[in-house]
């Protein structure tokens, strides 16, 4: 074997092939390769401790310095000194009044209608013309017996006896009301007829006298059927009466609702002063689809609001007049903040005073955000808002 082939055959011992992709490695070069990563090893590994201690010393760090967890969540307070004081809530609002009509009577006269009431807002008294039909005046009378029939000289009944109360309600009449249609009655209506200048026979026909259940009142007659030119029949429902007393009301938003409340005083001003009322009921408003109400009002004491001034109110239509409803009456006492009041588990209102105590209190009453209550003395420290005392207040 040549020289040569000895030589390859020693490399070849020095290098063995490799069964992995990429160049052999000769022995030298792996020494070399091995030499260059221990330095980098060593720098790895320099990190690598360097990184372990700064999370020590800030673990160290955090559990130095971090503060005590609390044993519960403080809730910020002030204090407040009770004091003597009154409280009271008024708001204003608009109050609106109008007169209601009811149905009274029916026209029992045949023709056509010759003439109207000139002053239909005036209370009639017994005797007065309300409308003519055929140039015939229908009068107005007292009674609770309707018109039903013509009356002459020789009937008896209920209502003869209220056509002669009424003969002598205007002076025709001299005789007691006994139901019995003699020769005074027919004199008396001879009379009566001949004041309203109309054929002096004696006899009253249908038609002829209206009759309502209180006067004087004042008599509304239908424009719709009652109007000069207009052709009626008898029967038609013609005539209302206003009511005795106006109605009085406030309209209230859904606000408000919740303010007004059943027996509440409400003072009215009008020209000739001041009218007392109070709220009566307070009722949903149709026309606002649950977002209002009306509250209705009743005389604080007597049988009406507006006493003798209600002539002075519109007879028709409504009438608005400034209101103050008292929400809340003048109340005196220990005053505090609302705020500084609480509710304890069984259900008492109590304060926390300043050491952090509760005490017993009893609302008097509240408005405007202050409370007037008994149970505690003036220029007592108490906290607001109300917070019991913890350990931390201790």
């Amino acid at each position: 074997m040549s020289d040569k082939y000895k030589q390859d055959d020693v490399a070849n011992s020095f290098h063995p092939q490799i069964d992995a992709p990429g160049p052999a490695l000769t022995a030298p070069e792996n020494r070399k390769q091995n030499g260059r990563d221990k330095p980098r090893l060593a720098r790895f590994g320099g990190y690598l401790g360097a990184v372990a201690v700064g999370a020590i010393v800030a673990l160290a760090c955090v559990w130095v310095f971090a503060p005590a967890p609390e044993s519960a969540v403080d809730v910020a307070f002030t204090t407040v000194t009770a004091a003597e004081g009154t409280v009271q809530s008024q708001i204003r609002l608009d109050v609106h009044s109008n007169w209601v009509n009811v149905p009274a009577a029916a026209n029992q006269a045949k023709g056509i209608v010759t003439g109207t009431d000139p002053t239909p807002s005036n209370a009639k008294d017994a005797g007065d013309i309300l409308y003519t039909v055929d140039l015939r005046p229908v009068v107005i009378a007292e009674g609770k017996v309707p018109a039903f029939r013509d009356l002459s000289e020789g009937d008896e009944g209920a209502d003869v006896a209220l056509l002669q109360a009424f003969l002598r309600s205007n002076t025709f009449f001299a005789g007691d009301p006994d139901g019995k249609f003699g020769y005074g009655t027919r004199a008396a209506v001879q009379a009566w007829q001949k004041s309203l200048e109309v054929t002096t026979d004696g006899r009253v026909r249908l038609g002829d006298i209206v009759f309502v259940d209180v006067l004087p009142s004042v008599i509304t007659a239908d424009p719709k059927i009652i109007s000069r030119g207009m052709p009626v029949i008898g029967g038609e429902a013609a005539l209302s009466v206003r009511s005795v007393k106006p109605e009085f009301s406030i309209a209230l938003s859904k606000k408000q609702i919740d303010q007004v409340k059943t027996g509440q005083i409400v003072d009215i001003e009008h020209d000739g002063g001041l009218w007392k009322a109070a709220i009566a009921e307070v009722t949903p408003d149709p026309e606002q689809n649950g977002n209002g109400a009306i509250a209705t009002l009743k005389p604080s004491s007597g049988d009406s609001i507006c006493e003798s001034d209600c002539a002075s109110i519109a007879a028709s239509g409504p009438s608005s007049f400034r209101g103050k409803v008292t929400l809340q009456e003048p109340i005196s006492g220990i005053i505090l903040p609302s705020a500084a009041l609480i509710t304890n588990n069984t259900g008492k209102t109590q304060v926390i005073q300043d050491n952090g105590l509760a005490a017993d209190v009893e609302i008097l009453g509240s408005a405007n955000g202050q409370t007037v209550v008994s149970g505690i003395d003036a220029g007592q420290v108490i906290r607001a808002p109300g917070k019991p005392a913890t350990s931390t207040d201790q």
